[in-house]
């Protein structure tokens, strides 16, 4: 990115939590990256880092907030993420490359993913499940069809799948992943109905209760070793077992779908939760304004790269340390 200018130690201070100059700098670089592959218009200098520094206080605040809540996260729910994501490089070498190249050590990544888990838990626990009414889904489904989130852009697929998760660097969890693979493509290819035993045998969590379904999914979204096999495929093929990075699968092509709007009955696994969703957003921009209230930020001007000794409030009068 041109034009980046050097930044201070600290930029601004939320509460107890300081937002580095380097934190800073990496958002700007962020923003810059995310709105070119967007193919958004990329704004100036100083609107940039006014953009990248508005995210980053509203982040502070909601990890104050999460601190208040003091949400319980379980270290096994901590290890189970840091191994899935250990397990998203294509080689050890690759993930320790990662950890150099970001500055970061096995701890602090583990502490990124706990603090995540943290405020997952804290948002779900905004607004308890309960119960949607016909005309809140409807509702919902208008406002989704409003915010193109329903719109599809491309042609995607529906598919099914039973996966055998394993850490591409243990040799030892990937043969037993092909093992049990080989398990359940041998009680397909004996007519086992897919759905049970997808919902018996995968170790995906998100669609082995649903047997293993996963709907509108575009081509690009697809892990490559996925978007190979459904090239050669036609609706009710199976796959013969295949392995990508996260183990080894077999994969159930359902259909297709052209680009359009995802009608409403194809839509309701999306819109109970799109309600409670939009229920927790509106109580966490609630807080948000409520703790901002308290406690407002003290942001440190930055003109042409240097840092004002005193700390700036957002309306330009001096903090009070």
């Amino acid at each position: 990115m041109e034009g980046v200018q050097e930044l201070p130690p600290v930029v601004a201070r939320v509460g107890e939590f300081d937002i580095s100059g380097a934190a800073l700098q990496r958002r700007m670089v962020e923003l810059w990256q995310r709105q070119g592959r967007d193919g958004a218009l990329r704004p100036p200098g100083e609107e940039l880092r006014e953009q990248a520094l508005a995210e980053l206080v509203r982040e502070a605040y909601l990890a104050l907030l999460v601190k208040r809540a003091n949400p319980t996260v379980p270290e096994e729910a901590v290890r189970e993420e840091l191994t899935a994501f250990k397990a998203s490089f294509e080689t050890p070498d690759a993930y320790l490359a990662y950890l150099e190249n970001t500055g970061q050590s096995e701890q602090d990544v583990a502490g990124i993913l706990r603090r995540r888990l943290a405020y997952e838990t804290f948002y779900q626990g905004l607004v308890e499940d309960r119960e949607v009414t016909e005309e809140e889904r409807r509702a919902a489904y208008e406002r989704l069809k409003m915010e193109r989130i329903l719109n599809r852009p491309v042609r995607t697929a529906d598919i099914a799948q039973v996966a055998a998760v394993a850490n591409p660097q243990d040799g030892a969890a990937l043969a037993r992943a092909h093992e049990r693979i080989q398990k359940a493509h041998e009680r397909l290819q004996a007519g086992e109905d897919f759905a049970a035993v997808a919902r018996e045998m995968s170790d995906d969590r998100q669609t082995a209760p649903k047997g293993g379904v996963l709907d509108e999914v575009a081509e690009e979204a697809l892990l490559p070793a996925f978007a190979a096999q459904l090239r050669g495929m036609e609706p009710g093929d199976v796959s013969e077992p295949f392995r990508s990075r996260e183990g080894w699968h077999i994969v159930k092509l359902l259909g297709y779908n052209n680009p359009g709007v995802v009608p409403y009955e194809k839509a309701l696994p999306l819109l109970d939760g799109a309600v409670l969703d939009h229920e927790r957003n509106r109580k966490l921009d609630a807080l948000l304004e409520e703790i901002r209230e308290e406690t407002p930020p003290e942001l440190i001007r930055v003109e042409r790269g240097v840092a004002d000794e005193e700390g700036k409030t957002e309306d330009g009068a001096k903090s009070e340390d």
